[in-house]
């Protein structure tokens, strides 16, 4: 099991991904980290939201809850990254509110309630997952 969950987490993190933050459904772009010529959207699949799964929920492998915890802080840091100067409007995070387990934990049990979106991209789906379960207050 740990060699399958090594082998599964290094695939994984062989690649580099963008997503759009304009459209919080947007597809995301997967290619391995290489200097020669990069290959189209359609010749590298994207890391799934299932594959995103089957290593997340090993709780008590090292390995994988890291891997995890690295996973989805990038999606979050890339997307305000190319927020740029604009404030984030759809993301808010209360302060000390919960622990990295505790956010790893609820994207689990939510993206396992949601098998339509088993074989969307993870990166997607964690954006997706973000705003939904951390929505800016809406000032009255």
């Amino acid at each position: 099991m740990k060699f399958l969950l090594a082998a599964c987490v290094m695939a994984m993190a062989g690649s580099v991904w963008a997503q759009s933050p304009s459209a919080p459904n947007s597809s995301t772009t997967i290619a391995p980290a290489s200097t020669s010529t990069s290959p189209t959207a359609s010749s590298t699949p994207a890391v799934s939201t299932q594959d995103m799964l089957a290593v997340c929920r090993e709780k008590f492998e090292p390995l994988a809850r890291n891997f995890c915890y690295g996973f989805g802080e990038g999606v979050y840091q890339l997307h305000k990254a190319q927020l740029g100067n604009t404030p984030d409007s759809s993301i808010c995070f209360k302060s000390g509110a919960q622990t990295r387990d505790q956010v790893l934990d609820d994207f689990v049990a939510w993206a396992s309630a949601r098998p339509d979106l088993a074989n969307q991209p993870a990166a997607g789906t964690i954006m997706l997952f973000l705003r939904q379960q951390y929505p800016c207050a809406t000032q009255k």
